[in-house]
């Protein structure tokens, strides 16, 4: 659960997720002008977008992908969004301007969800990934986040992350020794992460989908120097999780 407040525009942020479902909360001020932006060109390091898409579904959904080049050289992700509160439009764009209608595909689309917002007034929005398809993100929404329930997500996602954490278990009457070694913990369960829908199709580093596949199948799997402690780490906490990684 993370939380942050927006001084520019005066908007609470608040975001949770599971495993394949990112659920956002806005708390808007009075406006006739509130919005939402998808940004699908936004970088990170030296990664570019090859091609993105956006489309409006209904007055509530977007869905879309975002292919890009860089760490990966053919980094693919589907992407599908619900909105609590219906939309009172939307409007495309790309780095030469709007574009008109509620369907675009671009090497950089941007995506503006229009909303009149009362002061307080929550936005909850769940945006579910797959890479495989944008059908099986809307599956991964179903299976995973079917609801609106967004403090029993925290708290499912807190008893997760508990559950891992608790695997060592120190005893110590500094609780900024404990603080600094579950932040470490924590640290290196942050990857590998998991790449694949609900029904375990995945895309696979040959280029191809495959359906059903018999094992997990994971991602921002570097052996660079993690081989040093990470990799035996995970022997001794996550054995369950050994035979899929390898």
């Amino acid at each position: 659960y993370y939380a942050v407040h927006l001084d520019r525009y005066g908007i609470d942020v608040e975001l949770t997720a599971t495993k394949r479902v990112g659920f956002h909360k806005y708390i808007f001020p009075e406006s006739a002008a509130s919005k939402v932006i998808i940004n699908l060109e936004c970088e990170l390091n030296f990664d570019r977008p090859t091609e993105t898409y956006l489309v409006q579904e209904n007055d509530s959904t977007v869905s879309g992908y975002r292919y890009s080049t860089g760490w990966a050289n053919d980094q693919k992700v589907f992407f599908t969004a619900s909105f609590s509160k219906p939309m009172k439009g939307i409007i495309l764009s790309d780095t030469t301007g709007v574009k008109e209608g509620t369907e675009l595909k671009s090497d950089r689309v941007y995506g503006q969800v229009l909303f009149d917002t009362k002061e307080k007034e929550n936005i909850y929005v769940k945006v579910a990934l797959s890479p495989v398809s944008i059908e099986n993100a809307k599956l991964n929404m179903q299976t995973e986040l079917p609801g609106w329930n967004f403090e029993q997500t925290i708290a499912n996602a807190d008893k997760a992350w508990n559950e891992e954490l608790n695997k060592i278990q120190i005893k110590t009457e500094d609780e900024s020794v404990k603080r600094v070694f579950y932040t470490a913990l924590y640290h290196t369960m942050i990857a590998p992460s998991e790449f694949c829908d609900v029904n375990m199709d995945y895309r696979g580093s040959d280029g191809q989908m495959h359906e059903n596949g018999d094992y997990v199948n994971y991602t921002t799997f570097s052996l660079w120097d993690t081989y040093r402690a990470a990799h035996p780490l995970m022997t001794i906490i996550h054995p369950e999780k050994m035979s899929d990684m390898i």
